[in-house]
């Protein structure tokens, strides 16, 4: 859902916005486990300033990104030396 979400993304303010609720009537997106008693979580990877950042959610709850709050994701692959 990477190319959907990059469509998604408002360009005059480098934001994207997710309303609350089922996730999966977004297009593009789609539930592969349509049990509606199963929480169901998003799990999203991006990369703001320079730092790739992670946030997982419940499918329920809205989502704006960038957030400062969210984590930092550990690269393995280029280690930092202080």
């Amino acid at each position: 859902i990477r190319i959907v979400l990059q469509y998604m993304v408002n360009n005059d303010r480098s934001i994207l916005e997710l309303s609350s609720g089922n996730k999966s009537y977004l297009p593009g997106f789609y539930d592969c486990s349509p049990n509606k008693y199963e929480t169901k979580q998003l799990f999203i990877i991006y990369k703001y300033k320079n730092e790739y950042k992670y946030i997982t959610i419940s499918d329920m709850f809205p989502l704006k990104l960038p957030n400062e709050s969210h984590l930092s994701w550990f690269n393995c692959h280029q280690p930092t030396f202080h």
